[in-house]
């Protein structure tokens, strides 16, 4: 069943990764609208591997299955974070880059935790 599960997701992101670049290299976009495909595709990618590790992580309770799992779900929040940045720009504020920098190192911190503990 696992395997199938796999292949299942293998099929989906290749056939994503197909369609986002006929997308690129046939449609005329303007790159906004462009960088807005492709970050919407980033989410969900990032949301599905949340879901994904967070019932990996119920099934085998592995601490490093929850550090990589939580650290997908801050990418989401930072690349979420970004997006709204751009598109309202009445938000800046001098915090909001120092808020995204500190997600990356948080993240970063959790996938290294995940490679080096121990279950």
């Amino acid at each position: 069943m696992i395997r199938r599960e796999k292949m299942v997701i293998e099929s989906i992101v290749l056939i994503s990764t197909f369609l986002l670049s006929h997308l690129m290299l046939h449609i005329s976009l303007e790159s906004e609208t462009l960088e807005q495909i492709v970050n919407t595709g980033i989410l969900c990618f990032s949301v599905l591997l949340f879901i994904l590790s967070i019932n990996a992580y119920r099934k085998t309770r592995l601490k490093m299955i929850l550090y990589a799992s939580i650290a997908f779900i801050l990418f989401t929040i930072q690349l979420s974070l970004e997006i709204v940045e751009d598109t309202i720009s009445t938000i800046e504020n001098p915090y909001n880059e120092l808020l995204v920098t500190s997600i990356t190192l948080s993240i970063l911190v959790l996938f290294f935790l995940a490679i080096v503990r121990k279950s």
